[in-house]
């Protein structure tokens, strides 16, 4: 009796048979009694592996077989010399196309007017050829061309007489350009009314702290297009510094070497020397410097002995114009600036030799300065004094004439 059944599991084989293999005997033979089952389990399996194999291999020569005929066919589809093969009808349309004498030629042949580059070369001739279309569209003696209406709308436009001089006279209060004369000088006035408020202005500035104000503006500027390459420059005229509560010091110049020159900058009306110094040492202890300078606006602000620049220990005193004489110098807080910046360099190596020549210098600038305005002065003396005289000069014309139109008058009585 013998049988084969499937477990329900899918993986489970039940067999109940009598195998006559003299290859099986002799290996079970040699096995244990206890694990012969188990070497025939695993012959079992060796074989239904091999048993797949084998039917794999039937499978790959079957697919060889098949791909070689389909190759086989691809090849003589693909053939371009055989005239029945896709390739080989396709070959044939192209050389019918483009081969010479083909269809592409005749479609392209420039000579023969019903192919389409014919017809596009006879369009070309009709418009560029001379007397062609295109020269009657640009001739500009034809009242009908475009280029000809063009022309007379120019002439009617730009001619003598013409609308664009009409629009732009000046003399015509109507034409764009007159309107625009009119605007310009309304404009005008209202500046000419601006300025003359301004110098207003200045005037009361001349008479309010304002000045001072517009003052540090301008030493501002002057500072900043001192400053070099390494250098910094920092406003503080409105900063608290190292001392409580205290903003002395208006501006601070940090040198390439790390030294600090402060600048006090005044407008005012006078000051002592040693109130100068107070206010400049306030100053460099506040801003941490080791050079102080004091700007002035005006020489007369300061003590005769001072004059226009001199210093004092590490204190600068320098003057920019003059009131009295009414000159401005922004040029000596360059001159300052370049002092203190090469006192602070030469520290420790100072050329004697080129401070001295320097010190010689400012002595004379001082001196030519002080002449200077001297002589700013008696030129402003003389012309006030010219001018007094023409407004009498004038006075005396006026009255001359009067006095001569009563003698006429009285003349002419007496002759009836």
């Amino acid at each position: 009796m013998s049988g084969i059944t499937l477990g329900d599991d899918r993986e489970t084989v039940y067999i109940q048979c009598e195998i006559k293999s003299r290859e099986l005997f002799e290996v079970l033979q040699d096995i244990e009694d206890d694990k012969r089952l188990e070497v025939f389990v695993d012959i079992v399996k060796i074989g239904v592996t091999g048993y797949r194999r084998m039917n794999i291999g039937v499978d790959l020569d079957f697919v060889e077989k098949k791909i070689e005929e389909m190759l086989s066919k691809l090849e003589e589809t693909l053939d371009p010399h055989l005239e029945t093969s896709l390739l080989g009808v396709f070959m044939s349309r192209v050389k019918e196309y483009f081969d010479r004498g083909g269809k592409i030629e005749d479609i392209l042949d420039p000579e023969t007017e019903n192919t389409p580059l014919g017809k596009f070369v006879r369009s070309l001739k009709e418009y560029f050829d001379s007397g062609g279309k295109l020269e009657s569209l640009l001739n500009p003696d034809s009242e009908t061309s475009p280029i000809g209406r063009f022309s007379k709308k120019l002439e009617e436009y730009l001619g003598r007489g013409g609308r664009l001089e009409e629009l732009l006279n000046p003399a015509e209060d109507d034409s764009p350009l007159g309107k625009l004369k009119k605007e310009i000088l309304r404009e005008i006035k209202e500046i000419r009314d601006i300025l003359s408020k301004e110098e207003g202005r200045k005037e009361v500035v001349d008479a309010t702290t304002l000045k001072g104000y517009v003052f540090e503006d301008a030493c501002e500027e002057i500072l900043s297009g001192c400053v070099g390459f390494g250098e910094s420059i920092i406003r503080t005229t409105d900063e608290v510094g190292k001392i409580p509560r205290s903003k002395k010091g208006d501006f601070v110049v940090e040198l390439e070497n790390g030294k600090k020159v402060v600048f006090e900058v005044k407008d005012w009306q006078n000051v002592s020397l040693n109130k100068i110094k107070d206010e400049v040492s306030e100053a460099i202890e506040n801003r941490g410097a080791d050079y102080g300078v004091f700007v002035s606006k005006y020489i007369e602000a300061l003590p005769k002995s001072v004059g226009w620049f001199n210093e004092y220990g590490n204190i600068l005193v320098c003057a920019l114009g003059s009131r009295e004489a009414d000159t401005f110098h922004p040029e000596m807080l360059h001159v300052a600036y370049q002092w203190a910046k090469m006192k602070l360099k030469a520290e420790g190596d100072a050329d004697r030799e080129a401070i001295n020549r320097v010190m010689s210098e400012l002595d004379k600038l001082n001196d030519e300065l002080y002449n200077l305005s001297e002589i700013k002065k008696k030129c402003r003396s003389a012309k006030k004094a010219i001018d007094d005289v023409e407004k009498i000069a004038n006075s005396l014309e006026e009255s001359l004439e009067e006095s001569l139109d009563s003698l006429k008058k009285a003349l002419g009585a007496v002759a009836g």
